[in-house]
């Protein structure tokens, strides 16, 4: 096993362009986090101080892994629920668990981290049971499966908001105008919507990274951005990328002058429904955490883990801070409230 750090932008920029991370990421089902091209957009936002990109050379194939630094010398995966794209099993536990931090050290770090990952994902199989090593549950991630074309999502919006679902339906229909964005337009209403969201008030807005990849996703031919404008005025957008029989809720978000119109839970419910029903998908999977409306659609979650070695000061700092996180996020979406509550009353 042979274990590369690359830190300049030549090297990462060399690796995420070149033929062998494209035959990885077309030779199976990854997550749309690990388009190349987005990818190398983020990466290069983020520059070198910020990230670096671990290599894993083996006998049957490669692994590769972004990570970001985080605070106390604890390095942590920056790709959630998929830390590695890979074409081959995890081998020898401890020699992986020994090289990984050894090739970090280098850069300062003295603890590895594994962002909110599949539970069963490999790496999470060859590792999770190590001496020494921290293992906390994450919150799921919801999918909503698309057999029955959608007829069950659309039974958990109407129990979600009880007898009034049809009635704000209507009033949404009234209200806003739905359209299909692509391209240079789509990046624009992204742009626009998010600077006048809840989220550029509280500081949780998208980075610079985050904004470069979604740039870059949204001039593929698998996504698409659905904008919900009211009077004319963009109010509402919600980005999906679909890879095969799999449709992937990226990211979305509303304009706050908008809030009492509820047009983030317009897209996500019957605009939701209205987009996908009758297209031949098998599963909708809408990323990230749980919360009230997105377990409401849900039909089953997959469960995910934060995985830390060693155990230390800082790795123990670094889980319980995420767990309160989740016990926080968890409490509300039992009183059925959601993201922006979440980030108005977390540390208050």
């Amino acid at each position: 096993m042979k274990v590369t750090l690359l830190v300049t932008g030549e090297e990462m920029r060399g690796l995420l362009s070149s033929s062998a991370v494209n035959d990885l990421w077309s030779g199976g089902a990854h997550l749309p986090y690990w388009q190349p091209a987005a990818l190398a957009a983020r990466v290069e936002a983020l520059g070198r101080h910020e990230v670096a990109l671990l290599v894993i050379e083996g006998d049957g194939g490669m692994a590769v892994c972004v990570l970001r630094q985080r605070r106390n010398g604890v390095i942590s995966t920056l790709i959630p629920r998929e830390p590695f794209l890979a074409n081959e099993p995890f081998g020898d536990a401890e020699m992986l668990r020994t090289q990984l931090l050894r090739s970090v050290e280098r850069i300062g770090a003295r603890a590895f981290h594994l962002h909110e990952t599949e539970r069963n994902a490999p790496v999470v199989e060859c590792l999770a049971d190590q001496p020494d090593t921290a293992v906390v549950a994450r919150l799921p991630n919801p999918v909503i499966d698309w057999h029955d074309d959608g007829a069950d999502m659309l039974i958990g919006a109407q129990r979600h908001f009880g007898r009034t679902f049809w009635r704000r339906v209507r009033r949404w229909d009234r209200e806003f105008e739905v359209t299909t964005v692509r391209e240079d337009a789509a990046i624009d209403v992204m742009e626009n919507i998010e600077r006048r969201s809840w989220k550029a008030r509280r500081g949780t807005h998208l980075d610079a990274g985050e904004l470069a990849f979604y740039r870059a996703l949204l001039r593929r031919d698998e996504c698409l951005l659905t904008l919900a404008t009211a009077g004319g005025v963009p109010a509402a957008y919600f980005m999906e990328m679909r890879l095969g029989d799999v449709v992937y809720g990226m990211q979305s978000s509303y304009a706050e002058t908008f809030a009492r119109l509820s047009p983030g839970a317009f897209l996500t419910t019957i605009g939701l429904h209205r987009r996908w029903h009758g297209s031949g998908i098998a599963t909708y999977d809408l990323l990230g955490g749980s919360g009230p409306l997105k377990d409401a659609l849900a039909s089953r979650a997959i469960p995910r883990v934060d995985v830390a070695w060693p155990v230390c000061a800082a790795t123990r700092d670094l889980l319980g801070e995420r767990v309160r996180f989740d016990r926080h996020r968890t409490a509300a979406s039992e009183r059925g409230r959601g993201a922006r509550h979440v980030a108005a009353t977390y540390g208050s």
